[in-house]
């Protein structure tokens, strides 16, 4: 996976389509989490396909509206085009209608409401999205719907440039009016439509049409009528019912002329008037790779990542700060001198640094005259013994790892250690040396270098380096031996990774529900699987097609095995795992998706932390 995009650093993998793939980003300078839409590199020859991508993003950043997910910048990288957008925390509708099959009435209302703002907006503006369903309504922790993927949303002003392809199909089945089944020209009355199916669909649990023959889908949302809603949830008022048949009127004439004639029904609705939009069901956070890490575990408490400076884009190789001028010179532009820029307030010197200087001084200058005094002084001559054998004693470790007399290294290979030893009145040198310093660690530590690595060593460390025989050597103490470390405990697993590979139309759905059922079970998602304890790896092999013919034109049934299996450290097989064969179109890969990972064969292979 990728490190970086433009500016923006690449933190997962949220899903891949059939136009390219989505991140999810961090943006330094601003310190925030976006969602970045690549194309695919497939695509990035076919200039229709070009124009296309780059269209969502110009729709989605002329919409200016809190229930629209905002753009923030559009670019190209390696030859790539991407465009960022809002990270939305949170869930999607149909996450939330899978979850909790038949919504409340009332929350129904209310995302229906904000939606209908949401279009309104869209629609003023000459924006038809087309591809109104579940998951494309976003739902943040506070309940406010976001509308995404404006993919295929249609201009008035881009109606003559057929940039989708004269009868080319278009939308989701399911969600699609009659006339976009029925080839004819379509408005703002479509959305609606399909805001009605999606309304349907939260208030029962499921589609008012479904089949898996898309040709009998389609049949069945021209000809066939709606059903009761009223006898499939005995819960559903008069008002309400009344508003969805309007929405899902066979005729564009018998609907809701435009969005806001919607949410002004909807504001006088009995359940909403005066009542607001905050939803009663709670939205949860994203799992797996979606998920925003605002806060760390309570086990690794981490500080927030800080701002950076923004990336420079004046084309300049790098941004040099402004040029002050001197007091008295005149500016660029020949005006008056520019003053002096006002000194920042002295800081009072610390006198730390200079007691240590003077103790130092003190004791080289002490130590030198010693020497010269053995040297040169009475009986310098032949009168001293031969120096005794030096020997080094071990300094115990203190503190820190590594060299450095506070961290238990090599205290004695560096020239001082060496200087230590050289003529037989080293042991009261060394015992000198030992006594500076220890004055000048009591005055002032703060003064040791960086390179040290700790503080600076005790007068018995320094001290403990001695010839053998010298008074210093004598006086100091065994050093007890250092106890034998204890074994470390056996690492119990916590980490999964789910890799995924094969058609991303099931891939991507895949991998998001075993990292859910991962997360249900106790375990911790990382994205590399390097340092995962357990890896759990999704496989789709296509084995054949098939095509399928309807209204003069076709759509290709993919045939193929589904293989989910875990591995453990080392890689290792853990159990059977499941394969699974899988028929689908477009349009029921998730629900064959779904259905293939239901059973305690999942549960199996994912496991438990611990085992």
């Amino acid at each position: 996976m990728k490190t970086s995009l433009g500016h923006y650093e690449i933190v997962a993998e949220l899903g891949r389509g059939g136009m390219g793939v989505v991140y999810k980003g961090y943006e330094p300078a601003l310190a925030r989490y976006v969602a970045i839409k690549e194309l695919s590199p497939a695509l990035a020859h076919d200039h229709n396909l070009v124009e296309r991508f780059l269209r969502e993003a110009r729709s989605m950043a002329a919409l200016n509206d809190p229930h629209i997910i905002q753009v923030y910048f559009i670019g190209q990288a390696e030859g790539q085009p991407f465009f960022a957008m809002e990270f939305v925390e949170g869930e999607s509708l149909s996450q939330l209608i899978k979850r909790e099959g038949r919504l409340p009435i009332a929350d129904v209302l209310k995302i229906l409401l904000q939606t209908a703002r949401g279009l309104q907006t869209a629609h003023e503006r000459g924006v038809i999205h087309r591809d109104i369903k579940p998951a494309n309504l976003m739902l943040d922790l506070r309940g406010r719907v976001k509308i995404a993927d404006f993919g295929i949303a249609l201009a008035r002003q881009e109606f003559d440039a057929k940039l989708t392809g004269t009868g080319e199909f278009v939308g989701t089945p399911g969600y699609l009016s009659p006339e976009i089944c029925l080839g004819r020209p379509v408005d703002a009355r479509s959305d609606l439509f399909a805001l009605g199916i999606v309304m349907f669909e939260a208030l029962t649990g499921r589609l008012p049409f479904s089949d898996e023959s898309p040709l009998k889908l389609m049949l069945d949302v021209v000809q066939a009528e709606i059903p009761d809603i009223r006898e499939l949830n005995r819960e559903v008022d008069e008002d309400t019912a009344r508003i969805l048949a309007k929405l899902v009127a066979k005729e564009p004439a018998d609907r809701y002329a435009s969005a806001a004639l919607l949410a002004a029904d909807l504001e006088k609705h009995p359940l909403l008037a005066g009542q607001g939009t905050q939803l009663a069901l709670q939205v949860r956070r994203p799992v797996g790779a979606a998920a925003t890490l605002y806060t760390a575990p309570a086990t690794a408490p981490t500080a927030p990542r800080r701002p950076t400076p923004p990336p420079v884009v004046d084309g300049s190789a790098s941004a040099s700060p402004p040029t002050v001028p001197a007091a008295g010179m005149p500016t660029a532009a020949g005006g008056a001198p520019a003053p002096a820029p006002p000194a920042p307030p002295a800081r009072p010197a610390s006198k730390a640094p200079m007691l240590v200087a003077g103790v130092l001084a003190l004791g080289v200058v002490g130590a030198a005259a010693f020497g010269a005094w053995r040297v040169f002084g009475p009986g310098a001559a032949g009168t001293d013994p031969a120096p005794a054998a030096t020997t080094v004693a071990a300094v115990p470790p203190t503190g820190g790892e590594g060299g450095g007399p506070a961290g238990g290294g090599e205290a004695s290979s560096g020239p001082a250690g060496e200087g230590a030893t050289q003529a037989g009145g080293a042991g009261d040198l060394a015992a000198t040396t030992a006594l500076v310093a220890g004055a000048a660690a009591s005055g002032a530590a703060a003064a040791s270098s960086p390179e040290s690595g700790g503080p600076p060593a005790a007068p018995s460390e320094l001290a403990s380096v001695a010839p053998a025989g010298s008074s210093t050597a004598a006086a100091a103490a065994p050093v007890a031996a250092a106890p034998a470390p204890r074994p470390a405990a056996p690492r119990v697993p916590t980490t999964v990774a789910v890799v995924g590979s094969g058609d991303p139309a099931i891939i991507g759905p895949a991998v998001q529900a075993i990292e859910e059922r991962a997360v249900a079970a106790g375990w911790q998602l990382v994205g590399n699987a390097s340092r995962a304890d357990r890896v759990i790896r999704v496989n789709f092999e296509q084995t054949g097609t098939q095509q399928l013919q309807y209204y003069g034109r076709s759509s290709e049934m993919v045939i193929g095995q589904l293989s989910v299996r875990a591995f453990g450290q080392g890689g290792a097989a853990l159990g059977a795992g499941l394969r699974s064969r899988i028929e689908y179109t477009p349009m029921t890969a998730d629900a064959k998706v779904q259905a293939a990972l239901q059973g305690s064969q999942v549960e199996a292979v994912v496991g438990a932390p611990g085992r």
